[in-house]
């Protein structure tokens, strides 16, 4: 089926909108310094402000993190979105209207928008087969029998897939979309015992709930089994990881319950999705709840963005109150404040709230425990603190949950709550504590040593870095961007980014289009490679002395690149190449003279 892919002139009508001062500062406190602006950064914590944004650049860039981009990569970044979800973004903030180019098979955003037409019209199938369909009687008497009304159905959009093994297969037909495409959006499974292209439903006789991304758009579901006599099958089925859905990056309900998050600075995380539609019903509208995987770090990244504390409201089972600690835990890392809270044995938010009302629930998150009290009464059920070893055993694991909190203050809070609630001295509860913490300290610096040993081959020699600086600033110079591409061939640099950097530039200059705009039409632009060019730009040339010039800089950078080469190649030589050795020398001592034209003569012959 036909799809557009977002226009190259709409992206550069919404960049020349969007002054990354303004769009940053209506997220940020931004302070004028000089020419630039700072501020803490929002993507690590720090006391010192090392987040600086160029307004002549229109780029911004974290001399703490590394984190930088232009003002799509910090809407990304910000809003956990695509890109084409930052350029949707920004469009409405400027008054954009999206134009769209004919479509580009090869191109990933087009592969995204295909998806998300298919998921959103399968939603809406979904729910048309919920309403209409006489099978969909026991989904429907379920949710009259979970007390879901029709209300609550239609603003969670809930559906039906039908019980049979072909439905999306005739739907695909009727709508005249490929089956690779409904494959690829995690709908349809390939038969393994066949070599013809043969598929089945993955979602079949399910109750559906459509999961959606904090733009409200369609990105995966999650089916409930509705036959209770049926054991072998799973109670949930969901969608597999596509192009358009991570479990790790995606909260249900967030695209609802975002609004409330920022005004309340609270977020309420629940364990399922009938739990959380219960809680939105009674008015708890900025409750959500991690997306068929255990709560990560990327989660409380997220929920970080918009809140500074978080209720924690599990199942009250064993399980459910290990996921709690564990869950709190992974917050107090991420320098959050979390609380949890405790409902009845044998009840969960949903049953709870049928039950005793909004008003009693409310009373449950007002009394929500820090994590060190619940993790206390949790072990107190099971253990006997009265005995030395009970109360050895209680100490450690809850010091384990005080070693979580990455703030100085709360860990020293919460170290004082264990104090009172084990009867225990703090100086030996803070001897366990640093013992812990060292033991703690050892294993990140292992963790970022090997990080360190894997980043090796992505290190840019400063030579290689400085030449992107001096080309950044020289993009309108034609003779220098000639000069680049007539003797610097692009395997003399042995960094890959920096590589990606020239090559883009040279043509960047040549049809006057933005470095960055041809680095992402070539590249799968990462972080990493967004930070590498953000810093590229907003670092200044290092000309040493009046008579030194960029185009001068330049030349001096391609005869180091070119001596390195040399020696490289030397160094390899086998010893019967004894006139390729000589002629290797003459060429290294030559470019260590610094003499333009000497230089350039020895590459011109190299090139040959």
């Amino acid at each position: 089926m036909a799809m557009g892919i977002i226009s190259k002139q709409t992206i550069d009508d919404i960049r020349s909108r969007s002054d990354i001062v303004d769009i940053i500062g209506s997220y940020l406190n931004l302070k004028k310094t000089g020419s630039s602006f700072m501020t803490l950064c929002p993507f690590h914590k720090e006391k010192t402000p090392s987040f600086h944004v160029n307004p002549q650049r229109q780029i911004f860039h974290c001399f703490g993190c590394g984190a930088g981009g232009d003002v799509f990569r910090f809407i990304m970044m910000q809003e956990n979105v695509d890109f084409v979800g930052a350029v949707r973004l920004l469009a409405e903030k400027v008054g954009v209207k999206i134009a769209f180019d004919d479509y580009d098979e090869d191109t990933a955003t087009a592969r995204k928008d295909i998806l998300y037409s298919i998921l959103s019209e399968i939603s809406a199938f979904y729910q048309r087969c919920l309403k209409s369909m006489k099978e969909a009687s026991i989904a429907r008497d379920y949710l009259a029998e979970r007390k879901i009304s029709p209300k609550l159905i239609e603003e969670f959009c809930i559906g039906y897939a039908p019980d049979r093994w072909n439905t999306l297969e005739e739907w695909a037909k009727r709508k005249k979309y490929n089956m690779e495409d409904i494959e690829e959006a995690g709908l349809i499974v390939r038969k393994n015992d066949t070599s013809k292209n043969e598929w089945y439903d993955r979602f079949r006789g399910r109750l559906m709930f459509p999961i959606k991304d904090e733009q409200g758009r369609v990105i995966a579901f999650s089916g409930r089994i509705l036959k209770t006599d049926d054991k072998q099958t799973a109670k949930y089925v969901n969608s597999p990881e596509t192009p358009v859905f991570r479990k790790s990056k995606v909260l249900y309900a967030l695209d609802r319950a975002r609004k409330k998050i920022v005004e309340t600075r609270e977020a309420i995380l629940c364990e399922g999705q009938i739990d959380v539609i219960r809680c939105h019903e009674a008015g708890f509208s900025n409750a959500v709840a991690s997306q068929g995987t255990a709560f990560t770090e990327e989660h409380a990244r997220i929920i970080r963005r918009y809140a500074d504390n978080v209720v924690i409201i599990f199942d009250s089972d064993d399980a459910g109150k290990d996921a709690a600690i564990k869950t709190a835990g992974i917050f107090l890392e991420a320098g959050m404040m979390a609380r949890v809270g405790s409902i009845p044995v044998g009840d969960d938010p949903d049953s709870f709230i049928l039950k005793q009302g909004a008003e009693k629930f409310n009373a449950i998150i007002q009394e929500a425990s820090s994590p060190v009290r619940f993790h206390f009464n949790t072990i107190k059920e099971k253990t006997d603190i009265t005995s030395k070893i009970g109360l050895d055993r209680a100490a450690h694991e809850i010091l384990l949950t005080v070693s979580k909190a990455s703030d100085p203050i709360q860990r020293s809070i919460l170290l004082d709550e264990a104090s009172l609630l084990l009867n225990l001295s703090p100086s030996s509860l803070q001897e366990g504590l640093t013992r812990l913490l060292r033991r703690a300290y050892k294993e990140i610096v292992k963790h970022k040593e090997e990080k360190r040993e894997e980043k090796k081959t992505q290190e840019i020699p400063g030579e290689e870095f400085e030449l992107c600086v001096h080309i950044a600033k020289s993009l309108e110079s034609e003779e220098i961007m000639r000069l680049i591409e007539t003797y610097l061939p692009l395997e003399k640099i042995s960094s890959e980014y920096a590589r990606i950097f020239v090559n883009a530039a040279i043509y960047a200059a040549k049809t006057k289009n933005n470095i960055q705009d041809v680095i992402r039409e070539r590249h799968n632009l990462s972080e990493s490679l967004d930070a590498f060019v953000a810093k590229v730009m907003i670092s200044p040339e290092k000309l040493a002395g009046k008579e030194v010039t960029s185009l001068t800089a330049i030349k001096d950078l391609i005869m180091l690149l070119w001596r390195r080469a040399f020696e490289r190649e030397r160094f390899s030589l086998p010893e019967s190449e004894h006139l390729r050795y000589a002629q290797l020398t003459y060429h290294i001592n030559t470019l260590k003279s610094r003499k333009w034209e000497d230089a350039a003569a020895i590459i011109e012959s190299e090139s040959l």
